[in-house]
């Protein structure tokens, strides 16, 4: 399945954990699933009496609704009817959800063309010869899925093949783009901004320690005290 929602950038729902211990199980899958690109619009618990919803709103911060399910009964055969019933406005709220997630995500891909004409300045370009309908709106970029909305039809979105290689310069695959938003991700909760002069920290000098032993290799760092 993640070969067409993450590329794609079809709506995803994580079902959560209300159980004892599943804010963290939770809250760790929301955040693995951001790191990888998936567009997550809700979250759903299972109600077991422990208020777990109550904290995941505080870590959400209103950033994608928290969905309560009422408690499945343990006798399925005589009771599932009665449940799905008591849950139907919980899943018409996520059809909602995710209708209006998909119409607010096509409105924004069909406003793009002209928005970038007014607003960008893009290099090696002569703009007066770029016409609207020949800006090309890309969805997704990850690895070697390159979905791009069709402007003849604005309703499509048609995977196509990276052929220019992002201009002069390979991207990197989908191993190595999750490694390296996983790795920003915790360098920049750990470090945030740090001045550099006379500091160091383990990310900078790992960084100088890599391109001296690759593309400076070999040069000689000479420090000379100027008085004056």
């Amino acid at each position: 399945m993640h070969f067409f929602v993450r590329p794609f950038r079809l709506p995803a729902i994580l079902v959560g954990d209300g159980r004892l211990g599943g804010i963290s199980g939770t809250i760790s899958a929301y955040e693995t699933l951001k790191l990888r690109g998936y567009d997550v619009i809700a979250l759903v618990l299972e109600d077991h009496g422990l208020v777990n919803e109550v904290p995941m709103l505080s870590y959400l911060r209103n950033r994608v609704p928290v969905l309560v399910l009422p408690p499945i009964p343990k006798d399925m055969s005589d009771s599932l009817m009665g449940w799905f019933d008591e849950a139907q406005t919980i899943f018409n709220a996520l059809k909602e959800k995710m209708i209006s997630a998909f119409i607010e995500r096509t409105e924004r891909l069909c406003s793009m063309q002209k928005k970038a004409q007014g607003i960008f300045w893009w290099p090696f370009t002569q703009h007066k010869l770029v016409a609207e309908e020949a800006v090309t709106v890309i969805d997704s970029r990850c690895g070697e899925h390159f979905a791009v909305h069709k402007v003849s039809n604005h309703d499509f979105i048609a995977q196509q093949f990276d052929a220019c290689a992002s201009w002069w310069t390979q991207g990197p695959d989908r191993t190595l783009q999750i490694e390296l938003a996983r790795d920003m991700g915790y360098a920049a909760a750990r470090f945030g901004h740090i001045m550099f002069p006379e500091n160091v920290y383990e990310p900078a000098l790992e960084c100088a320690e890599l391109l001296l032993g690759g593309v400076g290799k070999g040069c000689k760092l000479r420090f000379t005290q100027q008085n004056g």
